[in-house]
């Protein structure tokens, strides 16, 4: 939402944020994934777990292929990744 003055105005819970000049919005994620041998269920005791941090300022896809994450651009499609089959890309956000 962009607020009259130009400033972004996001939202914490129900608390409406604005943004100040210079600031700028930056998000941490990070994703974990394992072999899919345990029926889609987290594997506590699997030691073939992947792990990825993320930090982007820019808006963007969360891919999966098979064990991996990635974070592409918007308007990239997956079908033209390398290595693209249906049954292993999934788009998650």
């Amino acid at each position: 939402m962009i607020s009259k003055d130009n400033n972004v105005v996001a939202t914490i819970g129900e608390k409406p944020v604005k943004k100040g000049p210079g600031e700028e919005t930056i998000v941490f994620f990070r994703s974990v994934t394992w072999m899919r041998d345990s029926h889609g269920l987290f594997d506590y005791e699997s030691r073939n777990i992947s792990k990825k941090n993320y930090k982007t300022k820019f808006t963007g896809k969360i891919i999966r292929q098979q064990n991996q994450v990635d974070f592409i651009s918007p308007n990239q499609r997956i079908e033209e990744l390398p290595g693209y089959t249906p049954e292993e890309f999934k788009t998650m956000a």
